[in-house]
Protein backbone atom coordinates (compact mmCIF):
# COMPACT_ATOMS: atom_id res chain seq x y z
CA UNK A 1 0.00 0.00 0.00
CA UNK A 2 3.31 2.70 -0.26
CA UNK A 3 4.24 0.76 -3.26
CA UNK A 4 7.34 -0.31 -1.44
CA UNK A 5 7.55 -3.13 -3.68
CA UNK A 6 10.96 -4.89 -2.65
CA UNK A 7 10.60 -4.16 0.94
CA UNK A 8 7.43 -5.88 0.64
CA UNK A 9 8.84 -9.08 -1.03
CA UNK A 10 11.80 -8.86 1.50
CA UNK A 11 9.29 -9.01 4.04
CA UNK A 12 7.29 -11.38 2.28
CA UNK A 13 10.23 -13.69 2.27
CA UNK A 14 10.73 -13.33 5.66
CA UNK A 15 7.52 -14.94 6.28
CA UNK A 16 7.68 -17.90 3.85
CA UNK A 17 11.48 -19.09 5.79
CA UNK A 18 9.98 -18.57 9.28
CA UNK A 19 6.43 -20.62 8.21
CA UNK A 20 7.22 -24.20 7.65
CA UNK A 21 4.63 -26.87 9.20
CA UNK A 22 1.92 -27.09 7.81
CA UNK A 23 -0.76 -26.46 10.44
CA UNK A 24 0.56 -23.16 10.34
CA UNK A 25 0.84 -22.85 6.55
CA UNK A 26 -3.22 -23.41 6.47
CA UNK A 27 -4.11 -20.57 8.34
CA UNK A 28 -1.89 -17.71 6.99
CA UNK A 29 -2.92 -15.92 4.08
CA UNK A 30 0.23 -14.38 2.59
CA UNK A 31 0.90 -16.97 0.27
CA UNK A 32 -1.19 -15.06 -2.73
CA UNK A 33 -0.27 -11.85 -2.63
CA UNK A 34 3.68 -12.85 -2.26
CA UNK A 35 3.14 -15.15 -5.52
CA UNK A 36 1.26 -11.95 -7.33
CA UNK A 37 4.03 -9.52 -6.39
CA UNK A 38 6.89 -12.45 -7.13
CA UNK A 39 4.88 -13.03 -10.97
CA UNK A 40 4.42 -9.03 -11.09
CA UNK A 41 8.05 -8.69 -11.09
CA UNK A 42 9.55 -11.29 -12.93
CA UNK A 43 10.57 -13.43 -10.12
CA UNK A 44 8.38 -16.33 -10.04
CA UNK A 45 7.33 -18.01 -13.01
CA UNK A 46 5.12 -21.08 -13.43
CA UNK A 47 6.57 -24.09 -11.79
CA UNK A 48 6.11 -21.62 -8.71
CA UNK A 49 2.51 -20.93 -9.56
CA UNK A 50 2.01 -24.65 -10.22
CA UNK A 51 3.22 -25.29 -7.08
CA UNK A 52 0.69 -23.39 -5.56
CA UNK A 53 -2.18 -23.10 -7.61
CA UNK A 54 -2.81 -27.10 -6.91
CA UNK A 55 -2.10 -27.26 -3.21
CA UNK A 56 -4.30 -26.91 -0.24
CA UNK A 57 -4.07 -23.55 -0.47
CA UNK A 58 -6.49 -23.22 -3.72
CA UNK A 59 -9.30 -24.48 -1.67
CA UNK A 60 -9.64 -20.24 0.27
CA UNK A 61 -11.19 -17.76 -2.47
CA UNK A 62 -9.09 -14.91 -1.69
CA UNK A 63 -5.81 -17.30 -2.84
CA UNK A 64 -7.78 -18.77 -5.85
CA UNK A 65 -8.05 -14.82 -6.99
CA UNK A 66 -4.30 -13.86 -6.98
CA UNK A 67 -3.12 -17.63 -8.21
CA UNK A 68 -5.70 -16.22 -11.22
CA UNK A 69 -3.80 -12.71 -11.75
CA UNK A 70 -0.92 -14.60 -11.44
CA UNK A 71 -1.84 -17.29 -14.14
CA UNK A 72 -2.97 -14.07 -16.40
CA UNK A 73 0.13 -12.22 -16.32
CA UNK A 74 1.95 -15.50 -17.18
CA UNK A 75 -0.21 -16.17 -19.83
CA UNK A 76 0.45 -12.85 -21.18
CA UNK A 77 4.41 -13.07 -21.37
CA UNK A 78 4.17 -16.66 -22.95
CA UNK A 79 2.24 -14.61 -25.66
CA UNK A 80 -1.22 -16.77 -24.89
CA UNK A 81 -3.73 -14.09 -25.08
CA UNK A 82 -6.71 -16.08 -24.87
CA UNK A 83 -5.82 -17.74 -21.89
CA UNK A 84 -4.84 -14.69 -20.05
CA UNK A 85 -7.85 -12.66 -20.79
CA UNK A 86 -9.94 -16.08 -19.36
CA UNK A 87 -7.84 -15.99 -16.61
CA UNK A 88 -8.17 -12.47 -15.72
CA UNK A 89 -12.32 -12.58 -16.20
CA UNK A 90 -11.44 -15.41 -13.60
CA UNK A 91 -9.83 -13.30 -11.05
CA UNK A 92 -12.58 -10.31 -11.65
CA UNK A 93 -15.26 -12.82 -10.90
CA UNK A 94 -13.43 -14.51 -8.41
CA UNK A 95 -12.72 -11.19 -6.24
CA UNK A 96 -15.94 -9.67 -6.34
CA UNK A 97 -16.88 -8.12 -3.17
CA UNK A 98 -13.55 -9.23 -1.82
CA UNK A 99 -12.22 -5.70 -1.93
CA UNK A 100 -8.07 -5.61 -1.74
CA UNK A 101 -7.61 -8.70 -3.73
CA UNK A 102 -9.16 -7.19 -6.64
CA UNK A 103 -7.84 -3.44 -6.75
CA UNK A 104 -4.14 -4.58 -5.86
CA UNK A 105 -4.48 -7.14 -8.61
CA UNK A 106 -5.65 -4.43 -11.26
CA UNK A 107 -2.60 -2.42 -9.86
CA UNK A 108 -0.02 -5.36 -10.20
CA UNK A 109 -1.40 -6.83 -13.62
CA UNK A 110 -2.17 -3.55 -14.90
CA UNK A 111 0.81 -2.89 -16.39
CA UNK A 112 2.04 -6.53 -17.11
CA UNK A 113 -0.78 -6.70 -19.46
CA UNK A 114 0.22 -2.84 -20.55
CA UNK A 115 3.43 -4.40 -21.70
CA UNK A 116 2.06 -7.51 -23.41
CA UNK A 117 -0.62 -6.77 -24.97
CA UNK A 118 -3.58 -8.31 -23.60
CA UNK A 119 -6.65 -7.47 -21.51
CA UNK A 120 -8.22 -4.47 -20.56
CA UNK A 121 -5.28 -2.65 -18.38
CA UNK A 122 -6.37 1.25 -18.97
CA UNK A 123 -9.82 0.22 -17.68
CA UNK A 124 -8.45 -2.13 -14.88
CA UNK A 125 -5.87 1.00 -13.51
CA UNK A 126 -8.52 3.18 -13.80
CA UNK A 127 -10.87 1.12 -11.56
CA UNK A 128 -8.03 0.49 -9.40
CA UNK A 129 -6.99 4.37 -9.29
CA UNK A 130 -10.49 5.52 -8.51
CA UNK A 131 -10.66 2.81 -5.69
CA UNK A 132 -7.30 3.53 -3.97
CA UNK A 133 -7.94 7.64 -4.25
CA UNK A 134 -11.31 6.85 -2.75
CA UNK A 135 -10.01 5.09 0.06
CA UNK A 136 -7.07 7.35 0.52
CA UNK A 137 -4.01 5.43 -0.51
CA UNK A 138 -2.26 8.14 -2.27
CA UNK A 139 1.05 6.17 -2.68
CA UNK A 140 -1.36 3.61 -4.80
CA UNK A 141 -3.71 5.94 -6.18
CA UNK A 142 -0.61 8.06 -7.71
CA UNK A 143 1.22 4.54 -8.81
CA UNK A 144 -2.00 4.07 -11.73
CA UNK A 145 -2.33 7.30 -12.77
CA UNK A 146 1.93 7.67 -13.46
CA UNK A 147 1.34 4.11 -15.63
CA UNK A 148 -2.01 5.26 -17.39
CA UNK A 149 -0.33 8.62 -18.02
CA UNK A 150 3.21 6.98 -19.45
CA UNK A 151 0.96 4.68 -21.37
CA UNK A 152 -0.77 7.71 -23.01
CA UNK A 153 -4.03 7.69 -21.25
CA UNK A 154 -6.34 10.93 -21.29
CA UNK A 155 -6.36 12.34 -17.39
CA UNK A 156 -8.77 13.38 -15.62
CA UNK A 157 -7.76 16.23 -13.02
CA UNK A 158 -10.16 15.98 -10.36
CA UNK A 159 -12.14 18.83 -9.05
CA UNK A 160 -14.05 18.68 -5.76
CA UNK A 161 -17.15 17.46 -6.97
CA UNK A 162 -15.21 14.92 -9.12
CA UNK A 163 -17.49 12.15 -7.24
CA UNK A 164 -20.82 13.25 -8.71
CA UNK A 165 -20.08 11.53 -11.31
CA UNK A 166 -21.49 7.92 -11.45
CA UNK A 167 -19.38 5.52 -10.72
CA UNK A 168 -19.38 3.53 -14.36
CA UNK A 169 -18.61 7.02 -15.83
CA UNK A 170 -15.58 7.85 -13.52
CA UNK A 171 -13.87 4.34 -14.16
CA UNK A 172 -14.88 5.12 -17.91
CA UNK A 173 -12.50 7.87 -17.71
CA UNK A 174 -15.36 10.94 -17.83
CA UNK A 175 -14.39 14.29 -16.57
CA UNK A 176 -16.71 16.11 -14.86
CA UNK A 177 -16.85 18.61 -17.52
CA UNK A 178 -17.76 15.90 -19.56
CA UNK A 179 -20.68 14.84 -17.37
CA UNK A 180 -22.48 18.41 -17.39
CA UNK A 181 -22.30 18.14 -21.43
CA UNK A 182 -23.54 14.74 -21.16
CA UNK A 183 -26.54 15.53 -18.41
CA UNK A 184 -27.50 18.15 -21.11
CA UNK A 185 -26.84 15.26 -24.19
CA UNK A 186 -29.47 12.99 -22.45
CA UNK A 187 -31.82 15.55 -21.84
CA UNK A 188 -31.35 16.19 -25.70
CA UNK A 189 -30.32 19.56 -26.09
CA UNK A 190 -28.58 20.45 -29.35
CA UNK A 191 -24.55 21.43 -29.22
CA UNK A 192 -25.49 24.67 -29.34
CA UNK A 193 -28.20 24.77 -26.87
CA UNK A 194 -25.35 22.96 -24.10
CA UNK A 195 -22.60 25.64 -25.46
CA UNK A 196 -24.84 28.92 -24.32
CA UNK A 197 -25.88 26.78 -21.02
CA UNK A 198 -22.23 25.93 -20.12
CA UNK A 199 -20.21 29.15 -21.69
CA UNK A 200 -18.64 26.90 -24.11
CA UNK A 201 -17.73 26.74 -27.50
CA UNK A 202 -20.36 24.96 -29.51
CA UNK A 203 -16.31 23.62 -31.05
CA UNK A 204 -15.84 22.36 -27.95
CA UNK A 205 -19.21 20.74 -26.75
CA UNK A 206 -18.52 19.08 -30.01
CA UNK A 207 -15.08 17.49 -28.85
CA UNK A 208 -16.61 16.71 -25.86
CA UNK A 209 -19.74 14.57 -27.02
CA UNK A 210 -17.11 13.02 -29.43
CA UNK A 211 -14.67 11.99 -26.04
CA UNK A 212 -18.10 10.70 -24.33
CA UNK A 213 -18.85 8.42 -27.30
CA UNK A 214 -15.03 6.83 -27.19
CA UNK A 215 -15.10 6.43 -23.81
CA UNK A 216 -18.58 4.87 -23.14
CA UNK A 217 -17.95 2.86 -26.47
CA UNK A 218 -21.49 4.19 -28.07
CA UNK A 219 -21.06 4.52 -32.18
CA UNK A 220 -24.36 7.59 -31.74
CA UNK A 221 -25.59 10.23 -29.86
CA UNK A 222 -28.98 8.13 -29.23
CA UNK A 223 -26.93 4.96 -28.30
CA UNK A 224 -25.04 7.67 -25.93
CA UNK A 225 -28.51 8.80 -24.29
CA UNK A 226 -29.55 5.28 -24.33
CA UNK A 227 -26.59 4.30 -22.09
CA UNK A 228 -26.25 7.46 -20.16
CA UNK A 229 -30.22 7.79 -19.07
CA UNK A 230 -30.01 4.53 -16.50
CA UNK A 231 -26.65 5.93 -14.92
CA UNK A 232 -27.67 9.30 -14.05
CA UNK A 233 -31.37 8.83 -14.00
CA UNK A 234 -34.10 10.78 -15.24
Amino acid sequence: MEEQHDRALAEFDEIENAVGEPRILRGTFYQGPRLLTRVAHGLAGRPEHERLAESHLSQVQLHRTYFAWSDAILHGREGNTAQANAAAAEALELSRGLGLPRYLGLRLVGPCALKDGWGAPLEWLREAEEHFHAEQVPAVAAACRAVLREAGAPQQRRRRDHETVPAELRKAGVTVREYEVLRLVVERFGNAEIAERLFLSPRTVERHVGSLKARTGCQSRADLIAHARPLIGG
